[in-house]
């Protein structure tokens, strides 16, 4: 299953965005030079990019503040209490540990990750979707600790875990990818002068100068395949070259959206100022959400098509008023965890029930033990009833 294959990206996904969480509350915006190695090795028929820089060091300050000791407690009621079955990637958390060699834990988590952290997406052909990673490690200690082999190409070796599961170590980056052809052209790039990068593309260069953002999601509509089409999408994809949305911090979130057309006058232009607006206030009326401020929104049209900026501040509040915060979260979340656990008990009672009907047939009669109808009645016992 396809679905099963990808699970193992969604730990660093998950992780990407705990790490844009606690972007949030960094109160000073660093200034980066701009510069697309990473992007280099990235092929420009490519339907979506997300890069991040400085994790490490903005983490660091996001422990400072008040809201970082709920959000950890928070995530450790998640994960605790979630069915895994619900969660889906438990068994990737293993293999992680048994084949990197290395524990899943915030330190290490964030040292594998280091200084930036870009995921591609490739999204045209629905039944052959490819997702890459690449990652710098704060240091060689956890790429050593990867246990590297299986295949080789160009002189790289690529570990193989199974099918869909591929990664190496090249140039002090981590690459990973659910495609082998994927991890093979990354190769390529890394040694080829001329190749058809994203970062040799002369209109992505200039988008990417114009929204002057290390941490962006570039987007390509006319590379993507939506699982259900419709009228709007289809004309942002006649229309639209390119989506970029940028993240910038001031204390809060200020997000900027891009909208590059090859004919600006042919979209039309709606301002969407007043009904963001209202939308918030709904939202951060409820106290759940009072960390949140008003939201503003400006829109601005430009010869290449139009900006968007939505400025929400945030604020740190006092740990007693956090508490408050959580504590709506986790009403939240337990009603959440019920429900799963309700439905999983239902499909393995069902499924209990379908094994003993079986066995009753070909037998004349009900097994003394459950463990009488593993094999050849039923794959396992459930686990979580």
């Amino acid at each position: 299953m396809r679905n099963k294959k990808t699970k193992l990206f969604l730990i660093f996904l998950t992780v990407l965005i705990a790490a844009t969480v606690c972007f949030l509350f960094h109160k000073k915006q660093k200034i980066v030079q701009m510069e697309l190695n990473t992007e280099k090795l990235v092929s420009s028929d490519v339907s979506v990019i997300i890069r991040f820089d400085d994790l490490d060091t903005v983490w660091s300050d996001f422990k400072k503040t008040n809201f970082y000791v709920h959000f950890k407690d928070f995530s450790k009621l998640f994960l605790r209490e979630m069915p895994s079955e619900t969660l889906g990637f438990t068994n990737d958390i293993k293999d992680i540990q048994k084949n990197i060699g290395f524990e899943i834990n915030e330190k290490s988590i964030l040292n594998f990750i280091g200084k930036r952290i870009l995921i591609a997406m490739w999204l045209e052909n629905p039944d052959d979707k490819k997702l890459l990673l690449i990652s710098q490690p704060n240091s060689s200690n956890e790429i050593d600790k990867i246990k590297i082999g299986v295949d080789e190409y160009r002189g790289i070796k690529i570990d193989i875990l199974d099918e869909g599961r591929y990664w190496c170590i090249m140039d002090n980056k981590f690459i990973m990818s659910n495609d082998l052809g994927t991890i093979r052209k990354v190769i390529d790039f890394s040694t080829d002068t001329v190749s058809d990068s994203i970062a040799n593309d002369v209109e992505f260069k200039k988008n990417i100068i114009e929204i002057n953002s290390p941490n962006y999601i570039y987007i390509k509509p006319q590379k993507i395949t939506p699982l259900i089409r419709g009228k709007k999408f289809d004309l942002m994809k006649n229309e639209a070259k390119a989506l970029i949305f940028s993240v910038k911090y001031e204390k809060g979130i200020r997000l900027e959206s891009y909208i590059f057309q090859s004919q600006p006058k042919v979209l039309s232009h709606p301002d969407y100022s007043s009904d963001l607006t209202e939308i918030f206030a709904k939202i951060t009326g409820k106290n759940y959400f009072k960390f949140m401020k008003p939201v503003s929104v400006e829109f601005t049209p430009k010869k290449y098509g139009s900006k968007t900026v939505i400025y929400l501040p945030i604020t740190d509040l006092s740990s007693s008023e956090w508490s408050e915060v959580f504590s709506g979260f986790r009403k939240i979340l337990t009603k959440k965890i019920l429900f799963e656990r309700e439905k999983i008990t239902r499909k393995n009672l069902i499924s209990i029930r379908e094994a003993l009907n079986i066995y009753n047939s070909k037998t004349a009669r009900y097994p003394t033990r459950l463990g009488s109808l593993i094999d050849e009645y039923i794959s396992e016992i459930p686990q979580e009833l």
